[in-house]
């Protein structure tokens, strides 16, 4: 029998429509992607049915691809320790990392929006249409680039993304990344301007897990990021890049229009 949790209606539609998942099937594709992973002794992963059957939706049920995305998800576990090893979260230093990057709390227990209150990333409540995608709002001049190295990022963005593994709307509906570029400055640049760091954050964010990535919405950007983002969407494929889109107005202005 398949251990997995049970999907509301409309995300089982969704999975079905758009993932090509066949609930007569699950059982047998889990079963051959189990299979598979036993004959290939290099890695040493997690093979409980919740774990591989976000990897079998995160890649619409082709065994293949998500043969590639698990083998990648482990391989950069070994291959970059700066970003996946000693990843405690109650270590101090790391707990100062996802502090100072995801406060979930500040959106979803305070019945007013306050943007001086949030910092580098935010996860924000559920759609009020199900099966819609998440948001995050991210604000990468928000953290003290005296304080954070590219690899403290990087690990709290592991730490981040390990944690979506739990949520289906992300495997399942996808979700959206609206940056607000607000108050980034050189300095703040100085700490991503590297091609192996954007590499590196490419792979973690598009290659390396199953969450789905349906855009990414910047605003406030100022006119010396743009050269970082380009450098960034090298290492993205042609669907992300295609999802990138700049917006002229502020995100102050975006929350106050979809209030009225």
């Amino acid at each position: 029998m398949v251990n997995v949790r049970i999907l509301s209606p409309e995300q089982q539609k969704k999975a079905i429509d758009e993932l090509n998942e066949d609930p007569a099937r699950i059982e047998k594709d889990l079963e051959d992607f189990r299979e598979w992973i036993k004959k290939s002794p290099h890695i040493k992963g997690r093979t409980d049915d919740q774990f591989l059957i976000a990897f079998l939706r995160g890649c619409k049920f082709s065994l293949e691809k998500a043969k590639l995305k698990y083998d990648l998800h482990y391989t950069l576990k070994t291959h970059l320790p700066e970003a996946c090893k000693n990843r405690d979260p109650l270590d101090e230093k790391n707990q100062k990392a996802i502090k100072c990057g995801w406060v979930k709390e500040t959106f979803q227990n305070s019945q007013k929006f306050d943007l001086k209150m949030y910092r580098i990333t935010l996860l924000l409540p559920k759609s009020k249409t199900p099966g819609a995608p998440r948001y995050l709002i991210g604000r990468p001049g928000a953290f003290n680039p005296d304080e954070f190295t590219s690899d403290d990022l990087l690990k709290s963005m592991t730490i981040f993304f390990d944690t979506l593994m739990f949520d289906d709307d992300f495997i399942i509906s996808g979700m959206t990344m609206i940056g607000d570029a607000s108050n980034t400055t050189l300095k703040h640049l100085m700490v991503f301007n590297n091609p192996v760091v954007m590499k590196k954050n490419a792979l973690i964010q598009q290659d390396a897990y199953p969450v789905r990535q349906k855009g990414m919405h910047i605003f406030n950007m100022p006119s010396i990021m743009v050269s970082l983002l380009n450098l960034f969407k090298m290492f993205l494929n042609e669907k992300n890049k295609s999802r990138v889109i700049i917006i002229k107005i502020t995100l102050e202005w975006v929350i106050i229009i979809n209030s009225l």
